[in-house]
């Protein structure tokens, strides 16, 4: 009974022993070292970095400088010497009036002035170099010739208005008279725009009125204008909030020398509100 118990405890070893596995070529069965698992560690190094606050609103563009210009003296345009969707420069002339009523008082008012002066010069000489005519021929003689001096200077001026000039530089937007057209003073002619720069405002939220001030970075993009992003400094702040909408104003302005930023555009603007 002893020995059968012996044969199987001999035989349970012999299976147990079958079952590991087998030990790797050239490997020591002596060493009972641990396994150890190998991990790949990424290294990093870690700055403080400023943390930027900003106010996020929705704003317009407008031109910089929108004029209505108006005609200043009365007549037919004989002529148009501007086309809408040109640039102008200040003093460019955009229609012309018909002057021809005009050239002929200049001309009439030329003629009073010369003989004026030329009797004022000779009182003058008669009167200061030798003592003849009276004190009051001889102020009267210059009164006139001043007189007429003003009065066709009048006349040039008003001749040179007929010619309605751009009082800016900019682009002729549109022209509201056509050749024929009879206009009298105050009428308007054309609409001449700047943009470039141009201006864009937005409404600020009372509560960041103590954040938004005169000189505030501001970033500005525009749905249609995806790919580029502008990037400028508050140049006003408006003093009143608006009581329906509880805003105040703020407006910046842009550069905008390929005239691709257009009035009325739709800005996302961007004011730095503060650092941490």
């Amino acid at each position: 009974m002893v020995t059968d118990r012996k044969g199987l405890v001999l035989t349970m070893a012999l299976v147990l022993a079958g079952c590991g596995e087998p030990a790797a070529e050239g490997s020591n069965p002596d060493d009972n070292a641990p396994l150890q698992r190998v991990i790949n560690v990424e290294v990093q190094s870690l700055a403080a970095v400023l943390f930027e606050e900003r106010v996020q609103l929705t704003g317009t563009v407008q031109a910089n400088r929108d004029v209505t210009v108006s005609a200043e003296e009365s007549g037919v345009v004989r002529e148009i010497l501007t086309r809408a969707g040109s640039a102008v420069a200040a003093g460019q002339g955009l229609v012309r009036i018909d002057d021809s009523i005009l050239q002929s008082q200049v001309r009439e008012a030329a003629a009073r002035a010369s003989f004026a002066q030329e009797t004022w010069e000779r009182r003058q000489r008669l009167f200061e170099e030798d003592g003849v005519g009276a004190e009051l021929a001889y102020l009267e003689a210059r009164y006139q010739a001043e007189q007429a001096a003003a009065a066709l200077a009048t006349l040039n001026e008003r001749l040179a208005r007929a010619v309605v000039q751009s009082p800016i530089d900019g682009i002729l937007e549109t022209l509201q008279v056509e050749v024929g057209t009879m206009v009298l003073p105050g009428t308007p002619v054309a609409r001449v725009v700047q943009i470039d720069p141009v201006k864009v405002t937005g409404g600020v939220p009372e509560r960041y009125a103590a954040d938004v001030r005169i000189g505030s970075e501001a970033s500005i993009r525009f749905d249609v204008l995806a790919a580029n992003e502008y990037s400028g400094r508050i140049s006003y702040v408006g003093a009143t909030v608006n009581p329906r909408n509880r805003t105040f104003e703020a407006e910046l302005v842009l550069s905008n020398p390929g005239l691709v930023i257009k009035p009325e555009m739709v800005a996302n603007i961007q004011i730095l509100h503060r650092e941490i």
